[in-house]
Formats: C-alpha cells, structure tokens, sequence
C-alpha cells in the first residue's frame, strides 16, 4: 500500500469535487473508507464462512496440491499447464509452508479480497468521488460470483487481483512523484497476471489504453520511457519466476507447457464448448453484465453533465471497457472455437469491467450529500449486500421461480439497473434514494443470478459443511502424501456424482487425477493391467483405495486377482467429516501366488 499513499489528486479536481476525490500522502491511511473495505471480508466470514472454501471443482483443488507439493510437481509434472501458473502457486505454497492448513487459506483468500477491493476502490475514487467508490467497492466485495472466485484455489481470483492491482499501480503512476517505481511494479503485475494464465492477456489492451488515456499531466513523461520501465518490471519478475522454476526442478521457460497447451488447443476442436448454445437458457451469470451494460448506454448519452473533464473521461472509459472485453469474450466463443462464455471462471473476469461501470453509474450528487445521510445509506447498503449474501451461501434454495426460466428471474430483478442511470442523469435531487434502489435491485438480482448457478449449488453439497469437506480432503490428502513423499502411489476410487465419491475426487485432484490413478470405476479394472495413464499395472504398485465401503482392500483383492495379481493389506484409515465412513486403504499390488 506504500504507492497508494503517494497518489495526489491535482488542484483542479480538488476543487471541482468538494474534497471527495481519493486523499493524498499520509491521509489515505486515515481515510475510514479504508478501514470499513478491511472489514467486509471479515463481516461476510462471520455472517457465512462458505464462500472462503473450495468447492466442488477439480482444477481448485489440484492448485492446491501445487500448494502442498511444489517441488515435487515441479519436476514430476513439468509438462503439465498447471505447473506454469507460479503466480499462484508460489503465494500459496510458501502460505502453505509458514502457516497452519486453515490459517494458510484464510491469509492467501482474505489477502487477495483485500488486494483487489482496495485497488478497485483506488482507482474509483481517484476520478470519480469516494463517495461512489466505497459504494462500488461494498457491492463488489458482496457479489457473490466474485466472493466464488476469490474464495477458491482456481486462477480466475488471482487473475481478478493481478489486474487491479496492475490497474492501481497505474493510476499511482499517472498521479505519484514515484512514477518510475509504479510503472516497474504495474509491469510485474502484468507478468503475474499472464503467469496465472496466458488467457488473461486479453486485459493488457484495455490496461495499455487506460494508461495512455489518463497519462495527461503536466509530469507526463515520454511514452518510450514509460514502456521501458514497464517491460523492466515484467521481465524482472519474469526472470525471478524462471529462476525459482529451475530450482525447484521444472525448466527455466515455465510458461513452456501453457503455451504448448494452447498451441494443441487451436489445432483440435474444443470438446469443452458446446456448439447447440443449449446452455445460454440457465447462464445467469451473464446477466449483470448485460444490465450494466444497457445502463451504461445512459452514461454515454448523458456524457456531457459532467463537468469535470477527467471525471467524464473515466464514466466513458469504463462504459467502453466493459464492452470492449464483453465483445471479445463473445467473439472467443462463436468465432475462436472457446468455451468462455460457458464456464463460470472465464465470465468471472468481467466482474472489474462491470463493476467499475456501476460506480460510473451511481448519482453524482452522492459527493454533495450530507455525511450523517451518507452514513446512513451505507449502513443501509451494507445491510442489504449482508442479507444477499446470507441467503446466497445459506444450505438449500431460498427463492423459488418458474425453473424453465432461471435468466429471465434476474434479469426482471435487475431492470433497475438499466432505468435508474437514465434516472440520475436527469435528476438534480434524490441521489440516496436512487442509490438504495440501485442497491436492492443489485442485491435481488445477483441472488436471483447465483442460486441456480453449478456454484451457487456446490456449496450445499456435503450438508452445507464446506470447512468439513475442506478439512476431510486435506486430510486425507496429507496422509496419502505422507506414506508416500515421493507420489508413486496411485489412487483408485469411483467418479460418480454422490458426496462419498466426490470427495474421493477432490482428493484425487490434489495429486492431478489421472497421472495418480488407477481408475475411476472402482473395483473394476477396465482396461485390464493397465493404469489411467497407460502404465502397466505390475506387481509392487502401492494402492490408496479411496471409499467408505469397509470391503473396499476385498473388493480390490478381487480384482486384482483378474489380472494375476493380488492385495497385500498396509493400513486403513477412516479420515473423520460430513462424509461419515470415509476411508484411505493403502495396499499394495503383489503376484497372485503371493498373495496372504
């Protein structure tokens, strides 16, 4: 935060907003809007703690095996994409190494919420007031698609993170007497923004575009010296990822095996995209999106209100940015052969685009508003964000509507947001009463949006008991890592969809899946002899049999038997959870003549 102190907002922009614009120096640290954002996170925790554990999610949870084995996987797996994405893992691996398993999650979550809510509000309240930025911010921290993506191990949070805060570092740039330093530090984060992954390229035009848009001042340096000090920052930090790569075992171009990914990706048919566009009926994700961006069509007509140039500059710039990259992810989908739209964790990356669109569309007469009725709109605000998200992460459904049409619930919810811009162009009084409506249609809509989504009904699996599910597969993750520190072992269990076995496949995940498996059809050993991966099944091979079946080492033996082998029995142990029974038999496959 030592860059955000040296933000100054320049004499002509004091004046035009009433002293409501971001504080310079040392009065940031005093700002009280600071200090309420610190808490959010940790009032959300204390309403309903779901949200800062992973759910069901494959590539979650192997992010979090890199956490617990990044050497290991390093030079285990160094063909593996996941093993480039070192902005990721290595925060969450040294967390892992220096903190309790619980501790470690809440720091490496609590701290990127923390990154990207205080860079988000940074950058707001540096061209529009404080006033709407906080207001902004509240509603960001709240959503709960974006609580999703920061609460789990998947890359779409950090990715989310990385950008604002590469944006902030920018705006200190445009306004700090440590311009250089800012510049440096705005080129690492957008190395560690691709390294999280090659897709979040996509934001470097629009962060290019910001800075040269807002680059205007009377300290502006030349556009060459600027760039240069950019690219400094990112190969710096690009150097030192390459570095810790090599030692840790995997090649020094760690974004070899991403790049390879994608190369395969653009010669083959995705098998992930579904050409029919049956999924568009339930993609309620999407709708936030296209009602701020219908609001934001009142911020372009209704531009010229504004009298502060800069101000006008930014409403404008995040109108156009929201479209600019929703555009682009349309065009991924229809005509780059991608899934984007599809999947919740690539939408998530319009969640700046759009909320910083929200702020821009909140009334400006919020600057001008006494402070007691400001104080009591957002405690007022904060009360409706709360109860959204207590019902949103609350076990089960709370809301009901007609389920063959789960879009048109939020969107109807949501029709506020696309009439209420218009609304505060036009109007000179009413700004709280316009924001809280603003806020109610939000907060319904965004409920509305999340409860049939795949996540939003993930974290009612297990009983609603996240922390327990979390607890269970790091246990029986660390024990299967304990008997076997070198990862030889291999795992064999039965992928189907009720809670004993996805566990089993969440605990599967933190070793890769298949590289670590025998099968996922337990006990049947359908392709013979033979491994998921292709690797001969032969006599010395250790087994974790992941089940709560008590005849699970008989069932095995059985089957082992089929391809001339047999089970010799190391251990069972059951791993205590809201899946009761569930159990890590450890054998080991030995001839059949051999065999006990």
């Amino acid at each position: 935060m030592s860059s955000t102190a040296e933000i100054q907002i320049p004499p002509r922009v004091r004046e035009t907003t009433r002293g409501d614009t971001l504080p310079h120096g040392r009065a940031l640290l005093r700002d009280p809007a600071v200090a309420l954002l610190l808490l959010v996170p940790l009032a959300l925790l204390a309403i309903d703690p779901r949200w800062i554990y992973s759910p069901i999610h494959r590539d979650s949870w192997i992010y979090w095996g890199y956490f617990q084995n990044a050497s290991t996987f390093a030079w285990k797996f160094p063909d593996q994409y996941f093993s480039s994405r070192l902005s990721v893992i290595l925060p969450g691996h040294l967390l892992h190494r220096l903190l309790p398993l619980e501790a470690a999650n809440h720091v490496l979550h609590l701290t990127a919420f923390w990154a990207a809510l205080l860079s988000f509000y940074g950058v707001c309240a540096s061209w529009l007031d404080r006033r709407r930025a906080l207001l902004a911010a509240l509603a960001l921290g709240c959503h709960p698609f974006f609580l999703n993506a920061i609460g789990w191990n998947y890359v779409d949070g950090f990715g989310i993170t990385y950008f604002l805060a590469t944006l902030f570092l920018l705006t200190a740039a445009l306004r700090s007497r440590h311009r250089s330093l800012c510049l440096v530090l705005a080129g690492a984060g957008a190395t560690a923004l691709v390294t999280a992954n090659a897709f979040y390229g996509i934001y470097l035009p629009f962060l290019a575009a910001y800075f040269l848009l807002f680059d205007r001042g009377p300290g502006r340096r030349p556009l060459l010296s600027s760039i240069a000090l950019t690219l400094a920052g990112a190969a710096g930090l690009f150097l030192v990822f390459g570095t810790v790569n090599r030692i840790m075992g995997g090649p020094f171009f760690y974004l070899a095996p991403s790049l390879s990914f994608i190369g395969g990706r653009v010669q083959t048919a995705n098998p992930f995209r579904d050409p029919t566009y049956s999924w568009v009926p339930g993609a309620t994700r999407l709708v936030l999106t296209l009602l701020i961006l219908a609001g934001g069509a009142a911020v372009l007509a209704l531009r010229r209100r504004e009298a502060d140039p800069a101000r006008r500059r930014f409403a404008v710039f995040t109108q156009l940015q929201l479209l600019g990259l929703a555009g682009l992810l349309v065009f991924c989908q229809v005509k780059a052969d991608m899934a984007v739209l599809q999947h919740l964790y690539y939408v998530s990356l319009l969640l700046p685009a759009v909320f910083f669109a929200f702020a821009a569309q909140l009334p400006p007469g919020l600057a001008g508003m006494k402070p007691r009725t400001f104080a009591l709109l957002f405690g007022a605000a904060a009360g409706i964000l709360g109860l959204s998200h207590a019902l949103a992460f609350a076990p089960g459904s709370t809301v009901s509507w007609r389920p063959d049409l789960p879009v048109l619930a939020p969107l109807v919810a949501g029709g506020l947001l696309v009439v209420l811009p218009w609304l505060n162009g036009l109007a000179t009084k009413g700004a709280a009463a316009w924001t809280l409506g603003t806020l109610m249609s939000l907060a319904i809509c965004q409920l509305l949006a999340w409860e049939p989504s795949n996540s939003g009904q993930g974290f009612s699996r297990f009983g609603g008991d996240t922390r327990g599910a979390f607890r269970q597969v790091a246990q029986a993750s660390a024990l299967i890592d304990s008997r076997d520190p070198a990862l030889g072992i291999r795992l064999w269990y039965t992928i189907t969809p009720d809670d004993s076995n996805l566990l089993a496949d969440m605990v599967s995940s933190t070793f890769l899946v298949c590289p670590s498996m025998v099968g996922g059809n337990f006990p049947a050993l359908i392709f013979g002899a033979v491994m998921c991966d292709g690797t001969p099944l032969v006599a010395g091979q250790r087994i974790a049999v992941l089940s709560t079946d008590p005849a699970a080492f008989d069932q095995a033996d059985r089957s082992l038997r089929g391809v001339g082998l047999a089970a010799r029995l190391l251990e069972r142990q059951e791993i205590a959870g809201p899946v009761p029974g569930f159990a890590v038999t450890f054998l080991e496959a030995v001839p059949a003549a051999g065999a006990p």
